[in-house]
């Protein structure tokens, strides 16, 4: 039987837009899962999310998530295969347990520091179901519009497991996504290569559609629009519709 895979088109989706400490970076996807209370984070922002001290724990500051679907077209009917569920998260440099004194300046450095995170969170975790990587070779690297993203599988076996994309903002910001895929092949075991392929086609498409301008880089009279704006459509006048066009 002949199967369609079909994606979301990210190009006629919403337009997202946020200044990260100073960094414009603006998106295309389908509308946000819950409501997002702020497209501008500042220098106070981190100082609230990150860590002054070994006792006191914080996180990275949660953006938004969001989630689109993957539709198996048969010729009987179209049927939901899985959905991309992502969470996007903007990390200071102190939370990849560095130092007061950590910065990221380099793709290396980004890679040393998802390693240390890794090691962090899950190290002292049952190894028989704990996934981090140990090594650089267990960090994918893609490169996407002369921007790399790092990918590392963390999680557990039998329980919340998915993908982390990484890219460098600056020395102190990096943005994060993470992704569970496992309405796709479970959480039992890592997925079969090929099939994981097909599914990353679309991630891939959605972050080709993300832009990310330094300061400089932007008119600052002019610069890219904050916020979430509805997609563009085309209207159609009533008028011009005959009778093969109404579908009731």
């Amino acid at each position: 039987m002949t199967m369609l895979l079909q994606w979301m088109n990210f190009a006629l989706q919403h337009d997202y837009g946020f200044d990260l400490g100073g960094v414009r970076v603006n998106l295309k996807g389908p509308a946000p899962d819950d409501p997002i209370n702020n497209f501008i984070i500042d220098a106070p922002s981190f100082n609230k999310a990150v860590a002054v001290s070994q006792d006191d724990i914080h996180g990275p500051i949660n953006l938004f998530d969001v989630s689109w679907p993957c539709e198996i077209q048969t010729p009987e009917s179209i049927e939901i295969q899985g959905s991309v569920l992502t969470t996007f998260k903007l990390f200071h440099s102190l939370e990849f347990g560095f130092s007061t004194q950590g910065k990221i300046y380099t793709e290396n450095d980004l890679q040393l520091a998802i390693l240390n995170l890794g090691k962090l969170c899950f190290e002292d975790e049952d190894t028989a179901i704990a996934c981090y990587p140990k090594s650089a070779s267990d960090i994918e690297v893609h490169s996407i519009k002369n921007r790399t993203w790092h990918e590392a599988v963390t999680g557990y076996l039998g329980g919340t497991l998915h993908h982390d994309l990484y890219t460098r903002l600056n020395e102190d910001l990096t943005l994060a996504i993470y992704i569970n895929l496992t309405t796709f092949w479970g959480n039992q075991k890592l997925p079969d290569p090929e099939h994981k392929r097909q599914v990353f086609a679309s991630i891939l498409d959605f972050l080709s559609h993300i832009q990310i301008r330094q300061p400089g880089e932007y008119d600052p009279t002019n610069p890219p629009p904050l916020g979430l704006h509805s997609p563009i459509r085309h209207e159609v006048a009533v008028e011009t519709l005959d009778d093969d066009d109404v579908d009731w």
